[in-house]
């Protein structure tokens, strides 16, 4: 079975935001427009938004008819130098001797994206402005980010978007999936591939494991010996139940993240009666459902 991500539902068209960019560009003049000075203008969409139309703020600004570059006067206003002291400040404010990348991102002049790309990862912005690490780990692999975007996916039952990633659902910050797969977008197709392109197990081959189909349940009660696979699916195929099933029950047809059901990755011939844990073997489940159908 073949998974693709949720198509992007836009609401607002490549000329909204252009003509929004020209509004805002004319209340200061011949100003470079970075997009921090674009947000306190009052501009109502994310960096993020204007990467998925234009695949870069600098690339909006050019369609916008806009300078893309500053100049040598505007590079000085934000030398290094001003970075690391607005840094500073922020910790100051806070009145603490760390500060986390979400804590500047609220309270900074610069956008984090900016300020990362010039001064390096969070930790050595930290140690360059005099203050303590917060201890969160830099050497990240892409395999770490990739589990983490499993377990979160698993944990909200759907996609996971920005808006969910900046409420501090992540064990990582978005900033850390942008600039390792260049997008949050990229970062799920390429989540989306590892999922995909890997065994759900191992130690089996996909051609070894039956289909539902091929499944026969037993008639009487002796106990299954040979298992090509465990009883708990594994947090990978938990995933590709959900994005087949979303987070609604295939019975009910109920949201099962509403507080009140409570998610079941169900084996539809029991395993009890010989019903693999494969993904043709599983369906998602709400609480009442599960406990009604039992081991039929």
């Amino acid at each position: 079975m073949k998974f693709i991500l949720t198509p992007y539902s836009y609401s607002v068209s490549e000329e909204e935001l252009i003509d929004e960019l020209k509004k805002i560009s004319s209340l200061i003049s011949d100003e470079y427009l970075s997009i921090s000075k674009y947000k306190k203008l009052g501009g109502k969409h994310s960096e993020a938004t204007f990467a998925k139309y234009f695949g870069s703020w600098l690339n909006a600004l050019s369609k916008a008819g806009l300078r893309t570059s500053r100049n040598e006067k505007e590079m000085k206003r934000i030398s290094d130098e001003a970075l690391i002291n607005d840094v500073i400040r922020v910790a100051e404010e806070l009145k603490t001797e760390t500060i986390t990348s979400s804590q500047y991102e609220e309270l900074g002049k610069v956008s984090l994206w900016t300020i990362t790309n010039r001064l390096g990862t969070w930790d050595e912005i930290l140690h360059k402005s005099g203050l303590k690490s917060t201890g969160h780990k830099t050497n990240i692999s892409d395999i770490e980010l990739l589990n983490e975007i499993e377990r979160i996916w698993i944990i909200l039952g759907k996609q996971p978007t920005t808006d969910d990633m900046k409420k501090g659902i992540s064990k990582f910050h978005l900033c850390t999936f942008t600039r390792r797969f260049g997008g949050w977008r990229k970062a799920l197709e390429e989540f989306v591939k590892y999922i995909n392109g890997e065994v759900i197990y191992k130690e089996v081959d996909n051609k070894d494991i039956p289909k539902v189909s091929d499944v026969k349940p037993s008639t009487n009660n002796t106990k299954y010996k040979s298992r090509k696979t465990p009883r708990e699916p594994s947090n990978r195929l938990k995933v590709q139940v959900l994005m087949r099933d979303g987070n609604r029950c295939r019975l009910c047809g109920v949201e099962c993240n509403d507080g009140l059901h409570n998610i079941h990755f169900d084996h539809i011939i029991p395993w009890s009666k010989g019903g693999e844990t494969v993904l043709e073997n599983l369906q998602v489940l709400c609480n009442d459902c599960n406990l009604a159908k039992g081991n039929i």
